[in-house]
């Protein structure tokens, strides 16, 4: 008789880090949901297909409607920028983003992974994750968005 049954899962976070200069004004932690179309993803590259489980942009919107598996892109996607960094140690890809002081001066309030077929037109491609988060940035700030993706076993 089986007692436990054995979970193959994906933990996100994401570190947003806003500066004003060099000084830092705000560090927010966001836990990520990870969509059902990222799983089918990454499970279509095991099966061969190569264009897929590849993550490539970071993207934020302006839809305040929580985040469920399901979702197959952001509510609103008002602002999209390739990672600037991706590496993976173990279980766990690390990516980064540097957002410019006169990029994307807007309030967000989610944010999401996008990649296979994705490009910098808004909504393109797998979104892997969605989160619901609460950020306002204006000319003048940076933002590095540090997400990591965690395989849980």
């Amino acid at each position: 008789m089986e007692t436990k049954k054995e979970k193959f899962n994906i933990k996100g976070t994401a570190i947003i880090t806003k500066r004003r200069g060099d000084k830092i004004i705000s560090v927010h932690k966001y836990t990520n949901l990870f969509c059902n179309l990222g799983k089918f993803s990454i499970l279509d590259r095991m099966t061969g297909e190569s264009d897929k489980g590849v993550i490539t942009y970071l993207a934020l919107g302006s839809d305040t409607t929580a985040p469920v598996a399901s979702d197959i892109k952001l509510g609103t996607e008002t602002f999209r920028k390739i990672l600037s960094q991706r590496t993976r140690t173990g279980l766990i890809l690390y990516s980064s983003t540097f957002l410019t002081s006169s990029e994307a001066n807007t309030t967000f309030r989610e944010m999401g992974l996008y990649g296979d077929l994705a490009s910098a037109v808004a909504d393109s491609g797998t979104l892997y994750t969605h989160l619901a988060i609460n950020e306002t940035k204006v000319l003048g700030e940076t933002i590095t968005v540090d997400y990591n993706l965690e395989i849980l076993t």
